[in-house]
């Protein structure tokens, strides 16, 4: 008979452990889900914000003041490129010994050199390359004089000058600043003309 209660009295003590494992199961189930429609929420709260984790509303307003902002910087940079200024431009012969234009014109800093040219003298260019300014070609070296192959002349050409320098580039890639001297100079060249 004890052993009878031991065995009945160990099944209850079997079944009520089974049944505080069971509600404590319930209740990590509950804790799970709660967890997870807390996570739901999350990211369909994410869902509705932009990728920088702004709210639809905070992003169009930023993007809309970003529109303005580069609109700003485009109105500038075009006042800055059509600011207006003075450049001394001369046209002439033989290093400057002869003169056949010189006056201080106003312009628009966004011209490039050869437009500023074309708008003071008659000119006629090849993609950039100056053939003729007011009637004056370039000669080829098959059309030289024998006086000036015997003086080493390989040709006449217009030769561009800024700030007294020798350009390194063609007229259209000469940008203008103010008070600038721009000098188109038209010369017989020799070898020596080549080197830097």
């Amino acid at each position: 008979m004890k052993r009878l209660l031991s065995i009945i009295l160990i099944l209850l003590l079997f079944i009520s452990c089974a049944s505080v494992k069971s509600q404590n199961i319930d209740t990590s189930k509950q804790n799970i889900s709660s967890t997870s429609i807390q996570q739901s929420n999350e990211k369909l709260n994410v869902a509705n914000k932009d990728p920088n984790n702004l709210p639809v509303k905070e992003f169009n307003k930023s993007s809309k003041e970003t529109q303005d902002t580069k609109k700003e910087l485009q109105a500038t940079t075009k006042k800055v490129q059509n600011k207006e200024i003075n450049i001394r431009l001369i046209i002439s012969k033989e290093n400057g010994n002869e003169i056949i234009f010189d006056k201080t014109v106003k312009t628009l800093s966004s011209k490039n050199a050869l437009q500023i040219l074309k708008e003071n003298a008659k000119v006629y260019e090849v993609g950039g390359f100056i053939k003729e300014i007011n009637g004056i070609a370039s000669i080829p070296q098959n059309e030289l004089t024998q006086e000036d192959i015997q003086k080493g002349i390989l040709g006449y050409d217009w030769f561009i000058y800024l700030n007294g320098k020798k350009t390194k580039v063609g007229a259209k890639d000469i940008i203008l600043k103010d008070g600038d001297i721009l000098n188109f100079d038209y010369k017989g060249w020799t070898i020596k003309d080549l080197t830097p």
